[in-house]
C-alpha cells in the first residue's frame, strides 16, 4: 500500500529548476534583528516590566491580548488592573452571556482608560461592555454617563459621615470598618471605587477614634 512519506530531512533536496539564491550575512543579519519576540521572553518580560505574576503574565500573552494590554499601560492603566481586565474580567462576562469578542480594540481600550480612572466600577463594568455592544455608535463616555457616572469626592464623604454618624454604636464593636463598608456600598455600590471607600472610612473613622 502506498504511503505519501512524512516531511523531513530526508525530503530536503535542492530545485534543479531554480536558480540558487545567495542570502547574505548582513541580510541574515537584519531578518535576525526583526524576529518577532519569542513568548516566553515577552512572559518573563510583563513579569519584570510590569510586574505581573507569572500566571497572569502567560494569560495576557497566550490569550493574545498582549498588544492591547500593552497600548493601555501606556495610556495609564495600571498593569494588573488591565491584566486582570482582559483576561478573568472577560472571562467572567463570556460566562454570562456577554460576547466580549464582538467588542474593537479601540472600544475595549476606551473602557479600560475610564475603567482605571474609576470612571467605570468594577460593578459596573459587565453593564458598560453589554450597554457598548448594544449601541456600536454610541462614545463609551456617554454609555458611562447613562449608567450614572461617578459620585464625586464632596458626595461620597458626605455619605460616609452620615453612616458613621448613624451608626456611631459600631465604633465600639470589633471591626467597625467591615460593619460600616456594608452600609456604605448600598448607597455607592457601581458609583465609586471600593478601594476609595474604604480609604474616606478609614479617615473618618480614625477623627472619632
Amino acid at each position: 500500500e502506498y504511503m505519501r512519506p512524512l516531511p523531513g530531512a530526508a525530503r530536503l533536496y535542492p530545485e534543479t529548476d531554480i536558480v540558487p539564491i545567495r542570502i547574505s550575512r548582513e541580510k541574515i543579519s537584519e531578518i535576525d534583528k526583526n524576529l518577532p519576540e519569542p513568548l516566553e521572553d515577552k512572559i518573563k518580560r510583563f513579569m519584570e516590566d510590569y510586574g505581573l505574576n507569572e500566571e497572569l503574565a502567560k494569560q495576557v500573552v497566550r490569550l493574545d491580548m498582549w498588544k492591547t494590554f500593552e497600548k493601555a499601560v501606556n495610556q495609564g492603566v495600571k498593569p494588573v488592573q488591565a491584566a486582570s481586565f482582559l483576561t478573568s474580567g472577560f472571562k467572567a462576562m463570556k460566562r454570562d452571556g456577554i460576547d466580549v469578542n464582538r467588542l474593537s480594540e479601540e472600544r475595549i481600550l476606551e473602557i479600560l482608560i475610564l475603567f482605571g480612572k474609576g470612571r467605570i466600577t468594577k460593578e459596573t463594568l459587565p453593564d458598560a461592555v453589554k450597554k457598548a455592544l448594544e449601541n456600536p455608535n454610541k462614545r463609551i463616555e456617554e454609555i458611562v454617563q447613562e449608567l450614572g457616572g461617578r459620585i464625586s469626592e464632596e458626595e461620597l464623604r458626605k455619605i460616609v459621615i452620615e453612616v458613621v454618624e448613624r451608626n456611631r454604636d459600631a465604633l465600639k464593636k470589633h471591626n467597625p470598618e467591615k460593619i460600616l463598608m456594608g452600609e456604605i456600598m448600598k448607597i455607592v455600590r457601581g458609583k465609586v471605587p471600593g478601594s476609595r471607600v474604604v480609604q474616606v472610612l478609614r479617615e473618618e473613622i480614625k477623627k472619632r477614634i
